[in-house]
């Protein structure tokens, strides 16, 4: 047998084994959870069926195309880009069951039958920028933080989110050395200066009560002991600032 015929047979293998590893990867996955997990994880960088979102940028311009090269990349990641581990095995926030799932979604663009996307889930009660934040939010910054900011899996990889300027300021500019790249349109990024207005908007309903609201809320009772109490502790302070000064003076 020829050296060519040999290099035939040998390519004719190689891609028979690389296709029913690909069929074992996502037989027995639920292709709509899969489009659903998509929806939820991929779909901001890489576009409704993995044509990219934004063309030749380097977060959002990654054409993507079912395959093995696709299996290992979405549970192992990409060094030096910004397509981080999904796999909890490797730190990120899906399990063996949703990356079977994502794989059987995948498999189906070659086929033709393809799953919807599932619209976000957006919170009940909102409305104005608050109700746009919340499907921009979703779309956009859920698959690494949360639907509410908690982070996901790796937290220093995927954190979790505390509304402030550098929070903003990340989402326009990106961060350095990290998956988090710039969202602002003025930083080559999808969104638009109100878009991430919105967001702002939407993050800020989370924001907690205090303690001392807490308490004016079950009772003015428990209101007037807790400013009682701070009170008292910040005479104490004082006191023993006074008491320490004068022990120094002394000597």
């Amino acid at each position: 047998m020829s050296k060519r015929i040999w290099l035939a047979a040998a390519l004719a293998a190689g891609l028979l084994i690389a296709g029913v590893a690909a069929v074992t990867a996502h037989e027995g996955g639920d292709a709509v959870h899969g489009a659903a997990l998509y929806a939820e994880n991929c779909l901001v960088c890489h576009g409704p069926r993995g044509e990219a979102r934004l063309d030749g940028h380097a977060a959002f311009g990654g054409a993507i195309a079912y395959g093995l090269e696709f299996t290992n990349a979405v549970a192992q990641g990409i060094p030096e880009t910004f397509m981080g581990p999904w796999g909890s095995a490797y730190g990120g926030p899906l399990s063996e069951a949703d990356l079977a799932d994502l794989d059987a979604y995948a498999a189906t663009w070659a086929v033709g039958e393809i799953p919807p996307l599932p619209a976000p889930k957006i919170p009940e009660g909102l409305a104005g920028d608050a109700a746009a934040g919340a499907e921009l939010f979703l779309t956009n910054c859920a698959g690494c933080h949360g639907p509410a900011g908690e982070g996901r899996g790796d937290l220093a990889r995927y954190p979790a989110l505390e509304l402030g300027p550098d929070v903003i300021t990340a989402t326009r500019r990106g961060v350095n050395n990290s998956l988090m790249p710039a969202f602002a349109e003025t930083s080559g990024g999808p969104l638009t200066e109100a878009e991430i207005g919105q967001i702002v908007a939407y993050v800020r309903t989370w924001e907690r009560p205090s303690a001392m609201q807490v308490a004016a809320e079950a009772s003015p009772e428990g209101a007037g002991l807790l400013i009682l109490m701070i009170g008292m502790g910040a005479i104490l302070l004082v006191g023993g600032a006074v008491m320490s000064g004068r022990g120094r003076s002394k000597q």
